[in-house]
């Protein structure tokens, strides 16, 4: 009888961690993007996204200015997001974005501020995993800063991994 037990007890385990797996984590779990829009006006983006579920990814973004200093208000960013798709495929269509907004400021390396900010936009996916992403949305700095606001818009092209 005891070496009934053990051997029922594995028994039970196969089906739970054969069937356990989650189909719903996408094979191609990065993301690579450049923002063309923000490329266009002097500030070149890239943005990098892991995806955890078939709905979630977690990123970042960051961006500098290859203007003269001085005559623009953010010189550099960085902005780790979250985002929660709502498509029918694994982390496209329809999404909403939470992010946090690290911002230098002006030609003083040592100025950085900190913000909160919201974005919406829509991601489309190719079949052979190139990515198109449209969004727009904004932020607030925070902590004495001279630019009260950041921008957070965007069209991207890139691939998925």
């Amino acid at each position: 009888m005891k070496k009934v037990i053990p051997v029922v007890f594995l028994a039970m385990l196969i089906p739970i961690t054969t069937f356990s797996q989650d189909n719903k984590i996408p094979s191609s779990r990065n993301e690579l993007r450049v923002n063309l829009l923000t490329s266009v006006i002097g500030y070149p983006e890239i943005n990098y996204e892991r995806f955890f579920e078939s709905n979630f990814g977690i990123g970042i973004a960051g961006a500098v200015s290859l203007e003269d200093a001085r005559e623009n208000y953010i010189r550099s960013y960085l902005i780790p997001y979250g985002r929660l798709y709502f498509g029918k495929n694994v982390c496209t269509g329809f999404y909403i974005e939470g992010n946090t907004g690290i911002i230098n400021e002006h030609y003083d390396i040592s100025t950085i501020k900190f913000g909160i900010g919201v974005a919406v936009g829509f991601k489309f996916l190719a079949r052979n995993n190139w990515v198109g992403d449209i969004y727009m949305g904004a932020g607030r700095i925070y902590w004495n800063s001279y630019v009260e606001a950041y921008p957070r818009v965007g069209i991207s092209i890139g691939k998925r991994f």
